[in-house]
């Protein structure tokens, strides 16, 4: 599932995922929907793309793990920079890796694989 309120960029990230791997994503324009949407669709993994982390990011990682139905499901963040009291307080939330942006399409999900430890 693909977390992101950029039309465009979403559909590129969705596009190149898919043209990549053989993964069903999965997309929501907002935080809201995402919630929702992963708590019925019970996704592999949550990408949550965000320029910077704000509270609304820490929020929605917070209902995430509040629910048992997505408690679960792992959570990576795509962000142009962290700072690291951000990321103390998502790792905390359970995050389970950040990806750096700009970032490559076409290996995106290889890199997506190693942080979850899908591959050998």
């Amino acid at each position: 599932m693909l977390i992101d309120p950029e039309d465009d960029l979403r559909e590129v990230i969705q596009t190149g995922l898919e043209l990549t791997t053989n993964w069903k994503i999965v997309t929501a324009h907002s935080h809201a929907l995402g919630a929702n949407l992963a708590a019925i669709e019970q996704p592999n993994v949550i990408l949550l793309n965000v320029e910077r982390v704000d509270l609304e990011d820490s929020a929605l990682l917070a209902q995430l793990k509040a629910n048992p139905s997505t408690q679960n499901i792992p959570v990576i963040l795509m962000a142009d920079r962290v700072r690291l009291s951000d990321w103390w307080r998502l790792t905390q939330l359970g995050i389970a890796g950040a990806i750096s942006k700009p970032f490559d399409c076409v290996n995106l999900g290889k890199q997506i694989a190693v942080l979850l430890k899908w591959t050998s």
